[in-house]
């Protein structure tokens, strides 16, 4: 936080600073030149300092994730994924990537063959179904995409890296994991 509020303070008087100065003479500062550089400079010190903080930080998207993630390893029930204990479903498709870039050749070749400035990408996505007993009851749990097709999420199974870890308080919240 302090580098964050260090940052922002060079910045603004960094840039304040250089734009203030374009409005004096040379007569009125001696080496205009050198202090507007400076000024500047230490304005482009601060934003530096932003992206740093910013970098280390991580979006908050990524600090969920990780806090999460931890979470679970530390209050939760780790259950490794066997063949045995859980079956895998898979979801393949094509999808159709359309070229943006439009000129008057593109056009012309639309007029011809909708299609030709068109691509088909093959998407494979799998998940994992594992079926939780509980003491009185069944819980379904479906794991998230995983974006590879069954046969490669049956090598990582059999390997031991896929785990599932199920929150001790609260049973209807979990995540799979992929080591």
């Amino acid at each position: 936080m302090t580098f964050k509020a260090a940052g922002y303070c060079i910045s603004i008087l960094g840039f304040v600073s250089f734009v203030l100065l374009i409005g004096f003479e040379d007569i009125q500062i001696p080496n205009k030149l050198f202090w507007q550089t400076t000024s500047f400079i230490s304005g482009l010190v601060g934003c530096f300092f932003l992206y740093v903080v910013k970098v280390l930080n991580g979006s908050e998207a990524e600090q969920y994730h990780y806090e999460r993630v931890s979470h679970f390893v530390r209050n939760g029930d780790r259950i490794l994924m066997t063949l045995d204990n859980c079956t895998i479903k898979e979801n393949n498709y094509y999808e159709d990537i359309i070229h943006e870039r439009r000129s008057t050749i593109r056009a012309l070749d639309d007029l011809y063959d909708p299609s030709r400035n068109m691509e088909k990408r093959y998407v494979e996505q799998s998940v994992i179904i594992y079926k939780y007993h509980n003491n009185q009851s069944e819980i379904r749990m479906i794991s998230q995409t995983f974006y590879c097709n069954s046969e490669k999420l049956r090598y990582y199974i059999d390997s031991g890296m896929v785990f599932l870890f199920v929150d001790k308080q609260n049973k209807n919240e979990y995540m799979f994991t992929l080591n």
